[in-house]
Parts: structure tokens; C-alpha cells; sequence
């Protein structure tokens, strides 16, 4: 036998011989076609007999060994019980080694200090409260660990652990890049599956990244070095910090308040989460830098970027995920892995905004909605587990329908939002959706709007008396007070909602339109921008915010949210609003543009129009299709052709059928100014929602110098 070959001898020796009897053929058979001179040794060495056999605890190694800078050598024996085999690496603070336990006959994973935190206290404890950790979880995605060993003579402490083959996450994504969701789903539910495991137990990882997560051969993951990272002390910049801080963890993983020196907990796992499903999807994490400094300053001062793969947008229900998860704010992320999982199964495009989310898990939920805590509302409640919970569940009903944007989904809201108060009467969140839904019916169903806006007000007066902190009762209130034309209550109520809820993604887009309504634009699309930024996913916010910009003039920045919307929306209830507004944009650029570039635009506004007409489909007026294609041909300055639709506006107009802005409008680009004034009067007596925006509509500037029009607005304070 080669000396030289003994060390991978003995080594593949030991591994089949601490197999059971039918797996150890399988072995051989998979050495034999890796190596067959080595398989065959393996072979004769089962086969003889133990007085026959080489000394199996001699040393493995060569020699004279290569110089080398790990701190043990194949062969070494520590607590006269586990044989050196092979180096696997190395953390921050220990590396880790194959060893062979003689007492046990089987191979584990060594894990030592390294010579240079032998003398620091922090890194011994760090040891002990990983194995401490690991005794606290027990589950198959989490590493089992064995046993700790005091520092003897010159070898430092150590424990055992299970030896994992196969590779980490990290060394499979630089190998094969970044993987397909459908690839990743396995992974990632086993990695969900640990990590609640862990969080059950009240354990925080702490450093959550590929490298700590193995992937076995037998298709198991496995998460690693629970409790070998610390909290942050703060110093007094990041650099010092960082550097003061070695068994932190990793800067690209790290949550912004964990870099702050705040105590690590399960958002900050969730925010590590959100950066490794970043990279495992994309190849890239969100915030690297130069330096770990950099790395770390990006993570604090910039939003997250949303993931794309080669060019694209990732599903939607995985980008959600991820943006949720690495939302700066801890109280903006899921509240657990469980919220994770759920949301995830909610699927796309319907995907819960987390101003609407709430998992009921029973009475020790603590899952937040609308900024009021579960475990608040249940507790002042007096209702049992059981009826806050179906309470909880109508209300969540009621939120998803009144996102389908049609009458028909917001009466069946109604239902749901009535059902959930009955439960629990002083349900305020539900009284405050239940007003956002009669304000839709009151604009869905023009005949019946005082009888939705008087319910709408009493609910909204309703939900702040009873819950005076709750953020979506006084925007629901501003909405009621916008309708009725009070427009400094409505300003103020806002306000009061956006100080108790800044982070209040609708309501910043319903000021946005108040503010609009004065022409103050620049303050407007400011709270515009802020609600795409924390809610990208609103719904109804493409279609909302373009007609915004759009209506301050800023008609490219209309396409760009409206275009978008168009594709990714294409059904009724779903982007008839948005395509609406997108072919009033195209209309009003051809308006503004000469010769072919003004007829291309005309053009898009008609196709777009003609989409309308056919999603209509025949229903009974009111027909936006027949308004559109009468102040599209107005504006090309082609009557004739536009005639017979406005014949069937006026038509639908006469019985109260048709918005008066629709009507006003084509007068007012064919320059029938009397009769455009004469059409808006009346919508000052009825508080015509359509009137909102008359002082910056475009298709009205003809009408600005009218003395009548100024009247019309000077009455409506704007």
C-alpha cells in the first residue's frame, strides 16, 4: 500500500465501515466508479480480519506533512475519542473539521476556536450558547449538535456536531448561479420549516445567510451556527462599529437596527430572510458595497431595490415577500414565518397588503393591523377567542372584495364588514371599512349617493370615537368630509391620520388628491410618491396616481404608471379605470403635439377606447367609451365624426345616467363654453364628485377665463 495514499484510505475505510450492512455496497459501488484503486483497498480492508488489519489509530497523516495554516493536522486525536480527518472550513470564530468518533464508530463535524479567540471570553460563551441553542431546537432542518469540550493543554474548546455531506447554499449558488422559483420552492419551506422551529423555541439566528445552510445529498437543508453571533455594541461610527463588533454577524444580512446596536429578534431573522431569498432568486444581495462598511451604510440609509432576473421583475408573490421582509422598520415586516408562508399561499396578483393583513392564530395572536395590535384589540374586546377571531376573518373578506373595484364586489364588502361588527361591536377598523365601502357605492351608484354618503359619515364618526388613535377611521372621515365639500376638515383629518400613521400608504394618496383639487401640485405628488414607495402593490394605485399626474401636467410620468397598469391588470374589474385614464393621457399629448407625432397619440387614445366600448359590452349607459371617442374626435377637431357619440352622452346625461365632467368636457374643447358652464351648474346643488377636479382638468382650460366658470369655482372654494 502507498503511504501517501493511506489518509484517503483510512478515511473512506471508516465512513463504510460505520455504515450499516445494506448501505455499505451502495458506498462501494460509488467509490468504485470515483476511484477505483481506492475502493479497491476499502474492499480488502472490510474484508480481513481485525488481528490481520493495519492499526487503524496510527495517524493518517503523511510523514512530512506540507506546512499549513489550519489549526490541526489529519491524524490529530482530541479527547482521545475523534480522529482529524479533513478540514471543512471556518466561521468568524472556529473551524470546523470530518473527525472520526472511535467510541461511537461514526464520522461527525469538529468545530474548534481559533487560536486567537482562545483568550476571548465573548467567543468561548458564543460556543457554549450555540450548543446550549441547538439543545433547545430539535428538528430536522436545524443541525444537531453533541457535546462541548474544555480547552485541553493546546487545543482549544470544541464541540461535536452532525456531519453534514454536501454543499452550502452559498457554494451551490456560486456554482450553478441564482435558481428559478419553481427550483427554490423546496429549499425555501425547508429553510421556513427550521427556522419557525427555532423561533418557536424563542432562539434568534442572528447571522442567516447561505453560508450557513447546508444542503445535504439526501436533498435536506439544514441551518447552521445557531448562537454564534452576537448583538451590536454601538461605537461611535459604522466603521468602528463594525470592527469592534467580529462575532456580529455579517453586515449584508444584518437588519438596520441590529447595525444601530439594537438586540437582534425575529424580524431581524426575517430581514436576513429577505436578503437571502434576494440572492438565491437574483445572485445578487440588495445592499453590497465595496466594504463591509459601505455594505452596511447602503443598508441603512437606502430603501431596498426590487429584484429582477435578467431584466425582469421577479412573481409577484415572491417579490413581495422580499420587500416586505427587508422593510427597514421591524414592525413593517411579517410578523413570523408563519405570516411569511401564508402570504406566500395567498398567490398573485391578489396579494394582501400588510395594511390589510391579519393571521388570526388564536388568542395569543399578535399579528398588527392598521397600526392597532391584536393583542390590544382582543383585550378590551370582552368577546371570546373564537368571535374575535371570525371577526377578524369577515373583516379580511371585506378588505379583499373591496379591492375587486366593482359595485357588485363592494355591496358583497358590505355584508362582510356588517357581519364582523355585529360579532364585535366596537370593531372600529371594521366600522372604517365599511365606510370606505358605502364611499365607493356613493360614486358607483349615483341614484342611491346621499343614502351612502350619510352611512359613510356615520361610520367613519363612528370608528375614531370609538378607537380615537386608529389611523384608517380619521382617513375614511377626511373622505366623507372631501365628499361634502368641507374641505379644511378633510384637509385636517388627513393629517391626523398620517400623524398617528405615517406610513399610511392609502391615505397619502387620497390627500394627494385633495391637494391636487387646489392646484397645490408639487405637495400633492410628494404624498403620491410616498404611497407608491410603501405600498407597490396597492392596486388601485397605478391607475389613482396616474390620473394625479396627469392632472398636474406631468403627462409621461401619467404613462408610466398607466401603461404598466394596462398590461399587468387587463380584465374589467380590474383595469378599466386605469385604461380610462391612459387613453385621456394619449389624448391630451395629442392635444399638445403636432402633425404625425399628434395623430400617433390620437390614435393609442382611440385603440384604447375602442378596448373600453368592448369590455363594456353592451351594458346599459353610462358608456365612458362613448365619451371618449366624443372628446377624442373633438380634439382632432373632427365633429362630425364625433357627433354621434356625443348624441348617446347627451342621451345618458338626460337621465342622470352620464358624469357631467363627460359632458363638460366635449363642449368644452368644441368651445361651447355656455353650454359647458350651464352643464356644471347643476353639480353644485347635487356636490357632483365629477366637479373635484375642474380647476385642473386640461379639457377645461378653455373654460378658465369664463366668468361663469370662475363663479362655479369661487363656490366650490377651490
Amino acid at each position: 500500500m502507498n503511504p501517501e495514499q493511506w489518509p484517503a484510505i483510512k478515511s473512506a475505510f471508516l465512513e463504510a465501515y460505520s455504515l450499516p450492512a445494506e448501505e455499505q455496497e451502495k458506498f462501494l459501488v460509488n467509490l468504485q466508479q470515483q476511484n477505483a484503486e481506492l475502493a479497491h483497498a476499502v474492499r480488502e480492508l472490510l474484508e480481513v480480519s481485525a488481528e490481520d488489519s493495519p492499526n487503524l489509530h496510527r495517524p493518517c497523516w503523511l510523514p512530512d506533512p506540507p506546512p499549513t495554516e489550519h489549526m490541526l493536522q489529519p491524524g490529530a486525536c482530541l479527547a482521545t475519542r475523534f480522529e482529524i480527518t479533513h478540514y471543512l472550513g471556518a466561521g468568524g470564530a472556529a473551524e470546523v473539521y470530518r473527525a472520526f468518533d472511535r467510541q461511537q464508530g461514526e464520522f461527525v463535524a469538529l468545530k474548534i476556536l481559533r487560536r486567537e479567540c482562545i483568550p476571548d471570553h465573548t467567543a468561548l460563551l458564543l460556543l457554549h450558547n450555540e450548543l446550549h441553542t441547538a439543545r433547545l431546537v430539535t428538528h430536522v432542518n436545524v443541525c444537531r449538535l453533541h457535546e462541548f469540550y474544555p480547552a485541553l493543554g493546546d487545543v482549544g474548546p470544541f464541540l461535536t456536531m452532525e456531519l453534514l455531506n454536501g454543499q452550502t447554499l452559498q457554494e451551490r449558488l456560486a456554482k450553478q448561479g441564482p435558481l428559478a422559483p419553481d427550483q427554490a420552492q423546496p429549499l425555501v419551506t425547508q429553510i421556513f420549516d427550521g427556522l419557525e422551529a427555532a423561533h418557536r423555541q424563542g432562539v434568534i439566528h442572528r447571522d442567516l445567510k447561505p453560508g450557513n445552510i447546508m444542503l445535504t445529498e439526501a436533498s435536506r437543508v439544514v441551518l447552521m451556527d445557531f448562537g454564534l453571533a452576537r448583538d451590536v455594541k454601538r461605537a461611535s461610527d459604522l466603521a468602528t462599529t463594525l470592527s469592534e463588533n467580529r462575532f456580529a454577524g455579517t453586515p449584508a444580512y444584518m437588519a438596520p437596527e441590529q447595525l444601530k446596536g439594537e438586540p437582534a429578534t425575529i424580524a431581524s431573522d426575517l430581514h436576513a430572510l429577505g436578503v437571502l431569498l434576494f440572492e438565491l432568486f437574483t445572485g445578487k444581495r440588495p445592499f453590497d458595497g465595496a466594504s463591509p462598511v459601505e455594505t452596511a451604510a447602503r443598508r441603512l440609509h437606502e430603501q431596498s431595490p426590487r429584484p429582477r432576473v435578467n431584466g425582469q421583475f421577479l412573481e409577484r408573490r415572491w417579490e413581495r415577500i422580499i420587500q416586505l421582509c427587508l422593510a427597514s422598520d421591524p414592525q413593517a415586516r411579517p410578523a413570523s414565518v408563519e405570516i411569511v408562508r401564508k402570504l406566500l399561499a395567498a398567490g398573485a396578483p391578489l396579494l394582501w397588503g400588510r395594511r390589510n393583513l391579519v393571521f388570526a392564530l388564536g388568542s395569543g395572536a399578535t399579528a398588527c393591523l392598521g397600526g392597532v395590535a391584536w393583542e390590544n384589540w382582543a383585550a378590551t374586546s370582552g368577546a371570546t377567542a373564537e368571535t374575535q377571531t371570525a371577526a377578524f376573518d369577515h373583516f379580511l373578506r371585506g378588505s379583499k372584495l373591496l379591492e375587486e373595484f366593482s359595485p357588485a364586489s363592494a355591496r358583497a364588502a358590505t355584508n362582510e364588514f356588517q357581519r364582523a361588527i355585529q360579532l364585535h361591536p366596537r370593531f372600529a377598523l371594521a366600522m372604517a371599512g365599511l365606510a370606505d365601502a358605502h364611499l365607493y357605492l356613493k360614486n358607483a351608484e349615483p341614484h342611491n349617493a346621499p343614502t351612502h354618503l350619510a352611512a359613510a359619515g356615520r361610520l367613519a364618526q363612528q370608528a375614531v370615537q370609538t378607537e380615537p388613535t386608529l389611523a384608517e377611521g380619521h382617513t375614511s372621515l377626511a373622505a366623507v368630509y372631501q365628499a361634502e365639500w368641507k374641505w379644511q376638515q378633510a384637509e385636517l383629518s388627513y393629517r391626523d391620520a398620517l400623524r398617528l400613521k405615517p406610513k399610511a400608504a392609502k391615505t397619502h394618496r387620497w390627500f394627494c388628491g385633495l391637494l391636487l383639487q387646489f392646484g397645490r401640485n408639487d405637495e400633492a405628488l410628494s404624498h403620491a410618491q410616498r404611497a407608491l414607495e410603501l405600498d407597490p402593490y396597492d392596486r388601485a394605485a397605478p391607475a389613482t396616481i396616474g390620473l394625479y399626474y396627469f392632472l398636474a401636467g406631468q403627462n409621461q410620468r401619467a404613462l408610466d404608471l398607466l401603461e404598466p397598469a394596462v398590461r399587468d391588470l387587463d380584465s374589467v374589474g380590474k383595469s378599466g379605470a386605469a385604461r380610462f385614464n391612459l387613453a385621456q393621457v394619449y389624448a391630451r399629448m395629442g392635444q399638445l403635439a403636432v402633425g404625425t407625432t399628434a395623430q400617433n397619440y390620437f390614435e393609442a387614445a382611440l385603440r384604447q377606447t375602442a378596448i373600453i366600448m368592448s369590455l363594456e359590452g353592451g351594458r346599459p349607459a353610462p358608456s365612458l367609451g362613448d365619451a371618449l371617442y366624443a372628446l377624442i374626435h373633438s380634439l382632432r377637431g373632427d365633429l362630425p365624426q364625433a357627433e354621434p357619440y356625443f348624441a348617446r352622452v347627451l342621451a345618458s346625461h338626460a337621465k342622470g345616467q352620464e358624469p357631467i365632467i363627460c359632458v363638460a368636457w366635449v363642449y368644452a374643447v368644441q368651445h361651447k363654453l355656455d353650454e359647458a358652464v350651464a352643464i356644471l351648474e347643476p353639480g353644485l346643488v347635487s356636490h357632483d364628485p365629477t366637479l373635484l377636479y375642474i380647476k385642473v382638468v386640461p379639457f377645461l382650460e378653455n373654460l378658465r377665463p369664463h366668468a361663469g366658470f370662475q363663479s362655479i369655482l369661487q363656490r366650490l372654494a377651490l
